[in-house]
C-alpha cells in the first residue's frame, strides 16, 4: 500500500515537472520566437490585401534602409488629424478615407523602419501644448530629422480629390471624389529631401525698401520668413549694397517689394546670378494699391528685360463673380484674386489649382514676356486675372474709384506672373529661373500670407530644387465620380431601403401566422 503511494506521488511529481518543463520551453520559445520576430534585419510580411495596400515601392524601402544605417539619425512622425466624424457631409467620407489609408501607410513605414522611426498620433482637441511643440497645423503630419523638420498636408499633399469645375446643370449635384492616394509618394520625397544633408538657404534684399522678415507689420514679411523655417529653409536677409555678392550657398533670391532705386551695379549681380543657374523671385505691386501716395511704380527693366519680362504701370482692379453677376463698387475689388487663372500645366500652380486653393495680390500689374523672346529664353505664365479685370482711373485720384467701367471693351483678362527660364552661360547643367509677380503677395497685413502661403511654400520649394519627388504611383486608392440628380438619388435610396424593409414586415407576418396556425 505503502510502496503503491510512493509510486504514485513520483508519478505525479514526474508528470508535474514534465508539464512545467512543457509550459517553461513553450514560454521560452514563444520569448525567442517574438524576439526574433520583432528584429527590424528578419522582419518581413505577405500583403495579401486589394490594391496591396500594405506594400510599399522599393524607392521607399531604399530610403528607409538608408535612414536605418546611420543609428545616429532617428526619424519621428507627429500625425495632428481631425477625426472624420467632426467633418460633415462630403468632408467626412474623403476624410475616414484617406486616414484609413494614411494609418496602413505610417504602420508599414513604422514596421519597416524599426527603431529608426518612431509614430506617435496626437490628440489636437485634448493636448493642445503637445500639437504645438510638434509644430503642426490640423489634419496635417509632421516628419522631424534632428533639428530639421517638414509638414505633409493630409488633403493637400496626399490626397489626390478632384473638384467639380465648370457650372453644374440644373438639378445636378457634384461632389469632390478621392480619386487616388499619394501618400507614399509625398513621405518618401520629404524623407528624401529630410536625408539629404544641408538646408537650403533663402536670402531676402533689404537695401532698397523691401519688405523686412523683422518687421511683424503689416508691411513686413516676419510670417513669410517663419514660415519658411517651419518648412526646414534657412531664411537669411541681405544687404547686397553693402556685401556686393551672393552667396554661393544661395537657393533662392528674393526681392519683395523694392521701393528705391537699384543701381546698375546690383542689377548686374543679380543677372549674373540668374545666368549662371540662380532663382529669383521679384514682386512689384503698384503703389497705389499699397496705400502709398501717387509715386511712379518701380520697374526694374534693367533685370527683366533681358529676361523678356515686362511690368505694366497701370493699377489692375478686378470684380468678383458671383453666379450670373459681378460683384463690384467696393474696396475689395482691389485685392485681384485668381482661381480659374491658375496655370494648370505648371508645378506650383498646377497643384494649387487641383486643390481649389487661389492666389491674393494687392496693387496688382500686368506680367507679359517680349514677342519674340530672347534667345536662350522661355516663358510660361503662372497667374492670370478672370475676366472682369479693368485698369484703375487714377485721373481722379485721391478719389478712389471702385466701380467698374460701363464699357465693357475694357474688362479684360491680364497675366499678373511668370516665370523665365534661362539658359545658364557657363556650362551649368540647370538654367536659372526668374519669378516675377506683379503684385503684393508675401506680406503680412491684410491676410495675404496666409491666403497665399501654399503658394509661396511650393514656389519658393520649386525654384530651390528641393522637389526631388520619389514616383510613386498612387495605387493604394481608386474610386469613380458619381453625378446624380436628386431625383436619381431619391431612387437609389428607394431601392436601398425598401427590399430590406419589406423582407422584415414579411419575417414578422410570417412569425406572427406561424403562432396563430
Amino acid at each position: 500500500m505503502a510502496m503503491t503511494e510512493g509510486i504514485d506521488r513520483r508519478r505525479r511529481l514526474l508528470i508535474g515537472t514534465s508539464v512545467a518543463a512543457t509550459a517553461g520551453l513553450a514560454i521560452v520559445a514563444w520569448l525567442l520566437l517574438n524576439f526574433l520576430l520583432t528584429r527590424p534585419g528578419l522582419r518581413t510580411s505577405i500583403d495579401l490585401t486589394r490594391n496591396a495596400q500594405f506594400t510599399v515601392s522599393d524607392a521607399t524601402k531604399q530610403l528607409i534602409q538608408a535612414l536605418r544605417e546611420d543609428p545616429k539619425k532617428k526619424l519621428q512622425v507627429y500625425t495632428l488629424f481631425i477625426p472624420a466624424r467632426d467633418l460633415g457631409g462630403w468632408r467626412a467620407g474623403i476624410q475616414s478615407r484617406i486616414l484609413r489609408l494614411t494609418h496602413d501607410l505610417l504602420e508599414r513605414v513604422s514596421y519597416l523602419g524599426g527603431d529608426s522611426i518612431t509614430v506617435e498620433h496626437i490628440d489636437i482637441k485634448h493636448d493642445i501644448k503637445h500639437a504645438r511643440e510638434a509644430g503642426g497645423q490640423p489634419n496635417t503630419i509632421v516628419l522631424q530629422l534632428g533639428k530639421r523638420k517638414r509638414v505633409l498636408n493630409l488633403w493637400q499633399d496626399m490626397g489626390d480629390i478632384r473638384f467639380p469645375e465648370g457650372q453644374q446643370q440644373p438639378g445636378q449635384m457634384s461632389i469632390p471624389v478621392l480619386e487616388g492616394y499619394r501618400g507614399e509618394s509625398a513621405f518618401a520625397s520629404v524623407l528624401k529631401e529630410l536625408l539629404t544633408e544641408g538646408t537650403p538657404v533663402v536670402y531676402s534684399l533689404t537695401n532698397h525698401g523691401e519688405l523686412q522678415a523683422r518687421n511683424p507689420g503689416g508691411d513686413g514679411c516676419q510670417m513669410l520668413s517663419t514660415l519658411l523655417r517651419g518648412q526646414g529653409l534657412k531664411f537669411v536677409e541681405w544687404d547686397l549694397a553693402a556685401k556686393r555678392e551672393i552667396p554661393a550657398d544661395c537657393a533662392v533670391l528674393l526681392m519683395l517689394q523694392p521701393r528705391r532705386f537699384v543701381p546698375a551695379e546690383e542689377i548686374k549681380l543679380i543677372r549674373a546670378y540668374i545666368e549662371s543657374g540662380g532663382r529669383v523671385v521679384v514682386t512689384l505691386a503698384h503703389p497705389l494699391g499699397m496705400s502709398y501716395t501717387q509715386v511712379a511704380p518701380m520697374r526694374l527693366d534693367g533685370l527683366l528685360e533681358p529676361c523678356g519680362i515686362e511690368i505694366g504701370d497701370d493699377w489692375l482692379l478686378n470684380g468678383i463673380p458671383q453666379g450670373n453677376e459681378v460683384s463690384v463698387g467696393a474696396e475689395f475689388v482691389t485685392r485681384v484674386r485668381i482661381r480659374k487663372g491658375l496655370n494648370a500645366a505648371h508645378p506650383v500652380t498646377g497643384f494649387l489649382r487641383r486643390n481649389q486653393s487661389y492666389v491674393d495680390l494687392i496693387g496688382a500689374r500686368a506680367v507679359t514676356f517680349k514677342n519674340p523672346l530672347p534667345d536662350g529664353v522661355v516663358g510660361d505664365y503662372l497667374l492670370t486675372t478672370n475676366p472682369f479685370t479693368w485698369k484703375a482711373n487714377l485721373a481722379r485720384w485721391p478719389k478712389q474709384d471702385f466701380y467698374a467701367p460701363v464699357t465693357e471693351a475694357l474688362y479684360g483678362t491680364f497675366h499678373v506672373a511668370a516665370i523665365a527660364e534661362v539658359t545658364a552661360t557657363d556650362g551649368q547643367k540647370k538654367n536659372g529661373r526668374l519669378a516675377v509677380i506683379g503684385g503684393l503677395a508675401f506680406a503680412n497685413g491684410d491676410h495675404l500670407i496666409e491666403d497665399n502661403q501654399v503658394f509661396a511654400t511650393k514656389l519658393i520649394d520649386w525654384l530651390a530644387r528641393r522637389k526631388s519627388l520619389v514616383s510613386v504611383p498612387s495605387t493604394n486608392y481608386r474610386s469613380q465620380a458619381m453625378r446624380a440628380s436628386p431625383t436619381q438619388l431619391g431612387r437609389v435610396a428607394w431601392l436601398v431601403f425598401t427590399p430590406p424593409v419589406l423582407f422584415l414586415l414579411l419575417a414578422v407576418f410570417v412569425v406572427f401566422w406561424r403562432r396563430r396556425a
